[in-house]
């Protein structure tokens, strides 16, 4: 094993003294204490008596001598309470025990463990809010409340697309399982705001959301919805990648595109698997609308931009993207800033 510098050396022991509260035992081969000290008090040993089987006046050591080979007991609860990191090993033919403090480890045991039971909790919801959008409980979910055939009929809703931008390129230098760790991470967070605003998701695919408003009955309407939706879904990516920046996480921004008028409504799908579907020029022109928007842009039509009452302070007139020049009506954007 390579030397280390003194100052290094120096350093180590200082870290261990000030953060770990080192205490020892020394003993004979047979058990009996011969020795002590350092910070016993931390751990509740007090009144130790030399000359006497250390087994019977320490309980965490009973049964562990005589020694056959080292032994690290990672964290053990002595009896002062105190969570310690217990060493064990023979040197020149005497037993040394080291106890240093293993409070901090065990609290970052206990915050991984909590995070560990919350992401599971948060799996859970993620799964029933997909469910309910893409699969086994869409039917209920929706029973008694459509605005229109199941089996199709041309109506006037609102259609959101968003995009999570460069994620495409992201997932070909990640592993499969971050790829779709880190998708249901935004997505979960987007599905749950469209839902909260009364939108149905029409699809996930890839990087992007499509959702309909004014398909389901609601109390609100549905272009100031899908305007909602947008400006909640964009401060959230923000705060997600605020949060994954300090974790030295890839982040990615989002662009809306949305869109009102006349669609094609209905629910496809067989048995189980049951999803919405919007049919027509007000969909293209969202996704068009979409893939002309900025990070933590949100494009939006003349037809939409008339029916969101206050929320028009919040946008301008901007000219259409020249991919857009023949699309009629005008353009708004909303640029949303933290």
């Amino acid at each position: 094993m390579p030397e280390l510098p003194s100052p290094i050396l120096d350093y180590v022991v200082s870290l261990v003294r000030t953060d770990r509260f080192p205490a020892y035992l020394y003993l004979d081969e047979s058990g009996r204490l011969l020795d002590w000290g350092g910070s016993l008090e931390v751990y509740g040993l007090c009144d130790l008596k030399g000359g006497e089987s250390i087994g019977k006046q320490v309980f965490f050591l009973e049964g562990l001598l005589p020694l056959t080979s080292d032994l690290v007991l990672p964290r053990v609860k002595t009896e002062g309470g105190r969570s310690a990191e217990i060493h064990i090993f023979r040197r020149s033919g005497q037993v040394w025990v080291l106890l240093l403090d293993a409070t901090a480890a065990e609290a970052q045991t206990a915050r991984a463990q909590q995070k560990a039971h919350e992401l599971s909790l948060l799996r859970e919801k993620e799964s029933r809010t997909l469910d309910q959008y893409l699969g086994r409980d869409a039917a209920p979910a929706l029973d008694g409340r459509l605005l229109f055939q199941e089996k199709g009929q041309r109506t006037e809703a609102t259609v959101f697309f968003a995009d999570l931008l460069g994620f495409s390129q992201q997932s070909k230098r990640d592993s499969a399982e971050a790829v779709v760790d880190t998708y249901g991470l935004y997505l979960r967070t987007i599905m749950q705001i469209i839902q909260d605003e009364a939108g149905i998701a029409e699809k996930a695919i890839n990087s992007a959301v499509v959702a309909v408003f004014g398909a389901i009955s609601s109390a609100g309407f549905p272009a100031k919805q899908a305007v909602q939706s947008a400006l909640r879904v964009a401060e959230a990516v923000t705060a997600l990648n605020e949060v994954r920046q300090k974790e030295f996480l890839p982040i990615f921004d989002i662009s809306v595109g949305i869109t009102s008028g006349p669609v094609v409504l209905g629910i496809l799908g067989y048995q189980e698997r049951k999803i919405l579907c919007a049919i027509g020029a007000t969909a293209d022109r969202a996704a068009r609308f979409q893939a002309a928007a900025r990070g933590r842009e949100i494009l939006i039509d003349e037809e939409t931009f008339r029916k969101i009452g206050n929320f028009q302070e919040r946008f301008s007139e901007i000219f259409l993207p020249v991919q857009m020049a023949e699309m009629p009506g005008k353009c708004f954007s909303c640029l949303v800033t933290q």
